[in-house]
């Protein structure tokens, strides 16, 4: 039986959405501007294929997803069987799962490769966690598509939503950081990926405060890049605009093990 939820809880329940992993666990947490898919028919499409869900309609897989993003954040174990591969060709996600296999050598697998990684289905599940500060995307676009407006009641301005969320999405992430802190007993190692992006849309002004970082670095060999004085946190170009290089990569994580190392 799916549970099935009105349009104003579809628009509420993911204001209070995490993200993805496990934030008892993990060791990273990268953070988005918004989710990469909307909720297009065709991408609803996609998801029935991936879970042998193809006997509900779409308004049920709908509603079968919020009711994952009710529980605050899903784990790998929320999710049932995949019944078709994992996607490995996303060029953000294959980044992510490159930083996350190569971060604490002494507890990674730094041979495996992305690829393999993601297809096991354990990224974004135990050792990092993927937040958006906005949790209801559109691919890319730049006002939300046809379908989406049949889910949720959002304001026809995408700006006018981002407005009316931000505030309470900064103190959700700030909760968030706040749990993964107290569980690793130190702060996550984050990633906020695609920085020029969240200055165009007058976002980055609202988040900075709740990362608690002095003053922000530049380092030399690594131009677009930025991070907090320990290698912490770190603003990044945005990998699927080509904004990372693998090179640039491992200089990041040779400047965050060798702090954790002398740390330790």
């Amino acid at each position: 039986m799916i549970k099935q939820f009105t349009p104003a809880q579809r628009f509420e329940i993911p204001k209070d959405f995490w993200g993805y992993g496990n934030p008892k666990t993990s060791e990273i947490l990268f953070i988005g501007i918004e989710e990469a898919n909307d909720w297009s028919i065709s991408q609803l499409a996609e998801c029935k294929k991936a879970w042998a869900l193809e006997s509900l309609d779409d308004e049920q897989i709908v509603d079968w997803l919020i009711g994952k993003m009710e529980k605050r954040f899903i784990t790998n174990d929320d999710w049932p069987p995949r019944k078709t591969p994992y996607p490995t060709t996303s060029p953000i996600e294959r980044m992510q799962a490159y930083l996350a296999l190569r971060l604490n050598p002494a507890t990674s697998d730094t041979k495996m490769k992305p690829s393999e990684y993601m297809a096991k289905g354990c990224f974004l599940r135990e050792r990092e966690f993927q937040a958006n500060v906005f949790p209801i995307g559109c691919n890319g676009a730049g006002a939300w598509c046809e379908d989406t407006l049949r889910w949720f009641p959002l304001p026809a301005s995408k700006e006018r939503y981002r407005q009316d969320v931000l505030g309470h999405r900064c103190k959700v992430l700030e909760v968030l950081i706040g749990t993964m802190t107290t569980k690793l007993g130190e702060s996550p190692v984050i990633f906020v990926m695609g920085k020029q992006i969240w200055d165009s849309k007058h976002v980055w002004k609202s988040v900075e405060p709740i990362l608690n970082v002095r003053r922000f670095l530049t380092c030399e060999g690594l131009s677009g890049f930025q991070h907090s004085d320990d290698f912490s946190v770190w603003l990044t170009p945005h990998p699927s605009f080509g904004g990372i290089s693998y090179e640039q990569a491992d200089k990041m994580l040779e400047l965050i093990n060798n702090n954790k190392m002398r740390k330790n």
